[in-house]
């Protein structure tokens, strides 16, 4: 079965350029650089979830359930990075735009090693501490390293989250569908 389209990849590169210009234009930094990396993190996000909906053969209704629930991540996610410097506690995490420390910290210290000559490796050492394994530290230090080097920009990370959201969607149709020996849509 054919998951993917010529047509599919001319409108998620036409869906990605623009939020991606909105994104790096609340963020820090070269806008350029920032709009580059926004897009293609888009591009790809994009692309796996429309692969994992026809995968799960959930039509049209999985294709909104999917689309709702990354866009309503997205916007929440973007809405509180946004809110909470402004109507948050005075603490330095909701300055930051942040809810919890130890994410907070934890991107801190993504940030500092994606700047660093170190290796991403070193985020599962023990000068690490905010991240108990080092995963997603050395997954967010990988992504400021090589899509947002000139600044900080934690949406970047907000967006990976709602990808992965949606992403469960998907499975989670299919294995309902498998289950039930039927269409679950």
């Amino acid at each position: 079965m054919n998951y993917f389209s010529k047509r599919d990849l001319l409108w998620i590169f036409l869906l990605s350029i623009g939020p991606g210009a909105i994104l790096s234009l609340i963020q820090p930094g070269n806008w350029f650089s920032g709009w580059l990396g926004f897009s293609l993190l888009l591009i790809v996000c994009m692309s796996l979830l429309v692969l994992a909906t026809k995968w799960a053969s959930g039509g049209r209704t999985l294709a909104w359930i999917v689309g709702i629930a990354f866009v309503l991540r997205l916007t929440g996610g973007v809405a509180t990075y946004l809110a909470l410097p402004v109507n948050g506690f005075d603490d330095e995490d909701d300055r930051a735009g942040f809810v919890y420390t130890d994410a907070h910290r934890r991107d801190d210290q993504a940030w500092k090693l994606a700047v660093s000559e170190r290796p991403i490796i070193d985020a599962f050492g023990r000068n690490y501490a905010f991240d108990q394994y080092g995963g997603l530290l050395a997954f967010s230090a990988f992504i400021y390293r090589y899509l947002s080097p000139d600044t900080h920009r934690p949406l970047m990370l907000v967006l990976l989250a709602a990808f992965v959201g949606a992403l469960a969607l998907p499975f989670l149709w299919k294995a309902v569908s498998q289950q039930w020996g039927e269409k679950a849509g």
